[in-house]
């Protein structure tokens, strides 16, 4: 993380603002890190390497808050604050401030403090340009955000932004995009078309597990190998953090053996695991590494070397969606283009809907907070089923 001595906004009111921030302090440094986006970089965003360890560290040596010197309380605090918010949110909110300064230089407007009608224009370019109602109201917030961090007034507060955000999602509907479900015959069918090389085990497994579990695509690529635990019953996977589980509480969820061998998450598992050793055994023959695999449990293709073998890299999430959309695409679905890495997640609601599981068993595999918020994954396949009050009296 590169080196920053002092930020300074202007301000070109006719009285003239000057917000200095000396961010040698390492508290101060990372609040602006964490909380103002101006010029941040991808390195800005991540934390450094042994953050957590550092803090961990301090938490240790002193279990007494009284033995912590200034210089190591600043550090901890900063820590936390940049533990405050997802660091997807941070790569959000930074895109939308630098969006939004650029809006504001083209057009010779200030972009902090912004007037309020400011805000409104630049929304109203953001609906111009067909953005997605939920991507206009993050931005506004992420907006407004930094204002009141930096100690401005919130422009969003003003009729103005209300009435302009109102207008264009009456206009222009709230409706998001979704995925297409994968189902389990296009499951099947996907499954089918993989090869039998270390990387299409490793999609076999990703695909099954995802689909099993109704994971998420951050916590696919999060899970370690010592994170599942396998038995005659089949898979325990533990999540140490999900979307809905902030505070790290932790959460199980169970992927049951299939009785068909080709769609059994624990067996799809076990063949990976065997290609991760035989790649291990060659990699480090006479090294005395250990003979079982460590670390990311989904781990990326090594460029570097045959294009079919696997590196010891964490899967990136994005990549998740790609494998999604190429095995797709392998089994000759329609439009493997409308596939994602949500459609495994959608899939799993969709398909267990149709086969007649009970809202509460959807809901709890899912680990979704709510039912409403679960049905929202349960697609129009679902509507023509067995369960439409139509189809009873028809």
């Amino acid at each position: 993380m590169r080196t920053m001595h002092s930020r300074r906004i202007r301000s070109d009111h006719k009285t003239p603002l000057n917000y200095e921030i000396d961010a040698r302090s390492p508290l101060c440094k990372n609040f602006w890190m964490q909380l103002s986006f101006t010029g941040m970089q991808q390195a800005d965003v991540d934390a450094p390497e042994g953050a957590d360890n550092a803090l961990t560290g301090i938490r240790r040596r002193c279990a007494d808050s009284s033995h912590l010197s200034v210089a190591e309380l600043s550090e901890q605090a900063g820590r936390y604050l940049q533990s405050a918010h997802a660091e997807s949110t941070l790569r959000c909110y930074q895109r939308d401030w630098s969006q939004f300064e650029q809006f504001c230089q083209r057009r010779s407007l200030q972009a902090m403090p912004c007037a309020p009608q400011t805000l409104a224009l630049y929304l109203t370019s953001l609906a111009a340009d067909a953005r997605a109602t939920s991507s206009i109201r993050r931005a506004r917030m992420a907006i407004s955000k930094l204002h009141q961090r930096q100690g401005f007034p919130r422009p969003d507060q003003a009729a103005c932004v209300r009435d302009v955000e109102r207008g264009i999602r009456r206009r222009h509907g709230t409706a998001q995009k979704q995925a297409r479900p994968v189902l389990l015959r296009e499951l099947q069918k996907m499954l089918a078309a993989l090869g039998e090389s270390p990387v299409a085990l490793r999609d076999r497994a990703l695909l099954l597990i995802g689909f099993a579990g109704g994971f998420r695509r951050a916590e696919l690529v999060a899970m370690d190998v010592d994170d599942v635990t396998r038995s005659d019953q089949g898979l325990l996977v533990r999540l140490l953090r999900s979307k809905a589980d902030r505070w790290g509480k932790g959460e199980y969820t169970a992927l049951p053996c299939s009785a068909h061998a080709g769609r059994c998450p624990a067996q799809a598992l076990d063949r990976y695991l065997g290609a991760l050793r035989a790649d291990l055994r060659r990699r480090y023959i006479g090294r005395g590494a250990a003979a079982s695999p460590t670390g990311s449990l989904f781990r990326a293709a090594d460029l570097g070397r045959a294009r079919e073998t696997l590196s010891e890299r964490r899967l990136g999430s994005d990549t998740v969606g790609q494998i999604v959309r190429r095995a797709a695409a392998a089994a000759g679905l329609q439009d493997p283009e409308q596939y994602s890495s949500h459609s495994l997640r959608a899939g799993l609601a969709t398909s267990a809907y149709l086969a007649g599981a009970s809202l509460e068993q959807i809901q709890r595999q899912g680990r979704w907070s709510s039912q409403a918020a679960m049905m929202r994954y349960v697609r129009v396949a679902a509507d023509f089923g067995p369960r439409n009050a139509a189809a009873q009296l028809l």
